[in-house]
């Protein structure tokens, strides 16, 4: 069988719990890049021939699998690709190629081993940057842009009496977010009036995408409406309309001029 993982970071995980879970043939098990060499490109892969351990060949359920083996290959996903089309292209040519494709497919794996590093770099480089975000804005400091991880890291840390944590759309919020002019999270925060903070508390809202809406729409009702506010939207919830009353939104006007009814 074959793992096939998005990065190379993750195999010595998986290479881990195979170790823990049946019992290794080292001698027969073999790190494809090292057979490789540092001058030849290729698959590249760890492979390891495994059999279950005693403890569980003596359960009835794996009486038929005693001192049989197997063999568990570990690759990326971009020598996986390398590895089957080569596989694929083998089966339908025997012989040498000629000079121009030998030199053409080992081009093609040279530039594939180097999107495989470059792919851990950048994975690498996602996680650091996520965990240094997310401990930044548990401390309270919010100069990071606004994307889908920092809005939601940022709602925790804001709101964390409500649960759970769900955006119906993300997306329709984002572009919303970005429509009003708003690019840090800390533009977002400074337009969360404490006023509207206890509101929360006593009416218990839940919905995310609405919580993120309202904040803009009382901090700046005209400016919502006349740049985000879809028009083909002609219906507000008697819940919204009423909080945007208690906040002094001149709801009924801008209902008139959109033509949105109350349900």
């Amino acid at each position: 069988m074959r793992i096939i993982t998005y990065s190379k970071k993750d195999i010595p995980l998986i290479a881990g719990i195979i170790a823990k879970s049946f019992e290794v043939d080292i001698q027969n098990s073999v790190d494809k890049t090292l057979t490789l060499g540092n001058d030849k490109v290729g698959y590249r892969g760890d492979h390891y021939v495994v059999s279950l351990g005693e403890d569980r060949v003596r359960m009835p359920e794996n009486e038929n699998f005693k001192g049989l083996k197997c063999e568990i290959q570990i690759t990326s996903l971009i020598a996986h690709t390398w590895s089957e089309i080569t596989h694929e292209k083998g089966y339908k040519f025997e012989g040498e190629l000629p000079k121009d494709l030998e030199r053409r497919k080992n081009l093609l794996a040279g530039m594939l081993e180097l999107a495989d590093l470059e792919m851990d770099t950048y994975v690498e480089s996602f996680d650091r940057y996520v965990s240094k975000m997310e401990q930044e804005i548990e401390k309270g400091c919010l100069k990071h842009q606004i994307n889908s991880m920092s809005l939601k890291r940022f709602m925790e840390w804001k709101f964390p009496d409500i649960s759970p944590q769900v955006f119906r759309d993300m997306d329709l919020i984002l572009n919303e977010l970005k429509l009003f002019g708003l690019r840090t999270i800390k533009e977002l925060n400074e337009m969360v009036c404490l006023a509207y903070e206890q509101e929360l508390r006593r009416v218990e809202w839940r919905s995310l995408d609405e919580i993120v809406r309202n904040i803009l729409i009382i901090n700046n009702p005209d400016k919502y409406f006349a740049q985000v506010w879809n028009p083909s939207m002609n219906q507000m919830n008697r819940k919204n309309y009423e909080l945007y009353q208690r906040f002094n939104v001149d709801i009924d006007r801008i209902c008139k001029d959109c033509n949105i009814c109350i349900i």
